[in-house]
This record gives C-alpha cells, structure tokens and sequence, in this order.
C-alpha cells in the first residue's frame, strides 16, 4: 500500500501483480490492486479484481461493497443493490454499506423500482451504528419522501442540516434554488424560508441532490 500512499499507482499495480503471481489465492492483493486500478480510472480492470476476490471467497463483504460502488458508476443500479444487499449481509454493521443500499433503494432513478419502506430500515440500521452521519439523516428523508411520510422526511432533513451545519444547508438552498423551491440568499443560515422549500419539496416527492446516486 506505500506506492498507493504515495500516489505512484502503476508502481502499486506492477507490485501488487508480482504478489498476486506469488500467491494468487490471497484476495487482499486482488482488492488493494482494484483500488489502485480505479484510482488510475481503469474501472474495467478493477471490476476484474473484484470478480476475482468473490470467486475466490464469496463471503468477503469489503468486495461486494467496491463492487457495487463501480456498478453504480455504470449506472447499474440493479447489479449495484444486489452487492450491496451481499455486503451488508456479510457485514451488517457497515454504516457505509447499509447508507449506500438505502439510498438506492431511495431514490433509484427507475421510480418503479424504488422501495421507500426498506430504504428506512436500512438508514436505520446505518444511523444505529453511527447517529452524527449527516448523509445518513439525508438518506433517511429521501426514504421518508418516498415513503409517503412528509413529517419525518422534513425532521430528518433538519437533522442532517444540524448535523452537517451551515456548509450542508448551504447546498441544500442552492439545491433547492436550482429546482425552483427556494428563492433566498444562498448563505447557510437557515430559517422559515429554507424550511418553507423543504416542505414544498417533498410535497411535492421531489428527491434532493438525487443525482449524486
């Protein structure tokens, strides 16, 4: 991991490929040689690396989980929920896991697919294991939203804004300035005005910042 560290990851890739050659059953070569192929931006190959890693142990949470994260790149969503429902089985008590599999089911952009009431308890779970995530609280609304439940999307919303403090509810007025909900100063501070928007917004099921899945 020192030529990763060091930022020098075709020096990490060749290291890591002798390793492998060596001992070609240890999956931790093929995960740290996936994360330095990505790096570089050569999913194609990280994706091979993966796969490896699950053939060779199918119970290895930490594969399914960077898996899923380069499916949801190719936006395949579908591929991409199944490794992350294999990841949190495997590990269920990865807050990461469990918040990346409720925001998908969330806020899946084919809206037919979304699952609202599982997206809750699974942002739960995630919010058991760590309560002061912003981003967790965030994807508890989204679950709320789609969910049907307007109150506790906006209480979990606010939460997320108290969390994550004035940077946080500055990207969400300039969110909601974006999509025509909010029409204030941009500034971070809060206030009816923002929360006026909020509630308009998921009045109206609008998803926030849905385009970061």
């Amino acid at each position: 991991m020192a030529y990763i560290d060091g930022e020098d990851y075709d020096l990490a890739v060749a290291d890591l490929t002798q390793a492998i050659a060596h001992d070609p059953k240890r999956v931790s070569n093929y995960l740290d040689r996936a994360y330095a192929h990505s790096l570089r931006n050569y999913n194609g190959l990280a994706m091979d690396d993966y796969n490896q890693a699950i053939a060779i142990d199918p119970n290895n949470a930490e594969a399914y989980f960077y898996r899923a994260g380069l499916f949801t790149d190719k936006k395949q969503v579908d591929l991409a929920i199944l490794d992350y429902r294999a990841a949190v089985r495997l590990d269920p008590d990865d807050a990461y896991g469990l918040n990346s599999l409720a925001w998908l089911l969330a806020v899946n952009p084919d809206k037919a697919e979304r699952r609202g009431a599982e997206a809750i308890t699974f942002a739960q779970r995630a919010l058991d294991v760590n309560p002061d995530d912003y981003e967790i609280w965030d994807t508890l609304a989204a679950a709320y939203v789609e969910d049907g439940q307007g109150d506790k999307a906006l209480d979990a919303y606010l939460k997320a804004q108290e969390i994550g403090g004035q940077d946080r509810i500055e990207m969400d007025q300039i969110w909601l300035k974006e999509n025509g909900y909010y029409f204030g100063q941009t500034d971070g501070a809060g206030g009816e005005e923002t929360i006026k928007a909020l509630k308009e917004c998921i009045a109206a099921s609008c998803q926030m910042h849905s385009e970061l899945w």
